[in-house]
């Protein structure tokens, strides 16, 4: 028997087809909108003159359909659960800008202010409810967000720079 994989995952099986497109996605790339399947393309097609209302109601489709299902679907086809995923790396987020401001507050006592501010902006970055306004920012300027790795990255090499300043 012949499994068809999933258009956007290629390593996952799909549970239906796209009645818009006609290709084949995984629980993940799908939702149920009046009893037949949509990919998230088609259904953000459909939803353009929306475009915030698009933004809030296919993440939360998502969710509900895969909370129906039972199962929720990375990439690799690995289980994972994502309500605790989030919330980890809120807590990791919340943690680091913490961090960060007790070593701003560290610069600022040592006389280096330009090291304290440039620390102090790191931290207020890193709080995630400025994460996820900027985020939306990105989004809505350039289509898409800031991919994590570049954060991270921009976010080391300004703290080493700030460190080096540090006297």
């Amino acid at each position: 028997m012949i499994k068809i994989k999933c258009e956007n995952h290629p390593k996952t099986e799909a549970v239906g087809i796209c009645t818009k497109c006609g290709n084949s996605f995984c629980n993940s790339c799908m939702i149920k909108v009046k009893k037949k399947n949509i990919c998230l393309s088609c259904a953000s097609d459909i939803m353009k003159d929306t475009e915030e209302v698009s933004e809030k109601i296919i993440p939360y489709a998502i969710q509900q359909q895969q909370q129906q299902s039972g199962q929720n679907v990375e990439e690799e086809g690995k289980p994972i659960n994502s309500k605790y995923t989030n919330t980890v790396i809120r807590i990791v987020m919340w943690l680091l800008a913490i961090f960060l401001f007790i070593f701003s507050l560290v610069a600022f006592s040592t006389g280096s202010v330009t090291s304290g501010i440039i620390i102090g902006l790191l931290g207020i970055y890193w709080l995630p409810p400025v994460m996820s306004k900027t985020q939306e920012l990105f989004k809505k300027r350039f289509g898409e967000g800031l991919p994590v790795w570049l954060r991270i990255l921009a976010s080391i090499i300004l703290f080493v720079i700030a460190s080096m300043l540090l006297k």
